[in-house]
Parts: structure tokens; C-alpha cells; sequence
């Protein structure tokens, strides 16, 4: 599975004020306060995507095939973490 490119998606300022969107921005600011993922916040990642999937927000398919794409040979290479990070 290719990691989706190109694509850009924004919570909007209502998204944000959701239960979800604030949950969602909390566990990625903390995520990425080092520049970097664990394998620890990977998974923690994956968790809060899995629990949140019928939600409607636009970010949460996005990450999840983002995701999905980089753990999908159980590897997460330097360019995958990146593309991660980015995402």
C-alpha cells in the first residue's frame, strides 16, 4: 500500500472543538513534541484511530490509510516516520 501523498487535511475551527478534534490535536501535538515517532506512539496512534473510525472527520481516514500504509510490512522506516510526521 502506497502512503497517500499530496494530500493536505485541515480540521476546521468547528472540527477542532469536538470532543474528537480536541483528542485528535492533543494526541498528535503530543505525539510529535520530539520530531519523531515511537513505536509506543504509533500504536497509541492506531488505538485512537480504530476507537474514532465512524467518526466524521475528514483527518481520521486520512491517518488511518496513512498509517495503515506505513506499519504494513511491521517495519517503519526513516522515510515512512517522515511521511507520518508530515501527515
Amino acid at each position: 500500500m502506497a502512503i497517500p501523498k499530496g494530500k493536505q487535511i485541515k480540521l476546521s475551527k468547528s472540527q477542532q472543538l469536538t470532543a474528537e478534534g480536541l483528542e485528535l490535536m492533543q494526541l498528535l501535538q503530543t505525539i510529535t513534541a520530539d520530531g519523531k515517532f515511537t513505536p509506543d506512539e504509533v500504536v497509541e496512534l492506531v488505538k485512537w484511530l480504530r476507537r474514532n473510525k465512524t467518526s466524521d472527520l475528514p483527518a481520521i481516514k486520512f491517518l488511518t490509510e496513512t498509517v495503515e500504509a506505513v506499519i504494513a510490512d511491521g517495519k517503519v522506516s526513516r522515510e515512512e516516520q517522515e511521511a507520518l510526521y508530515k501527515a
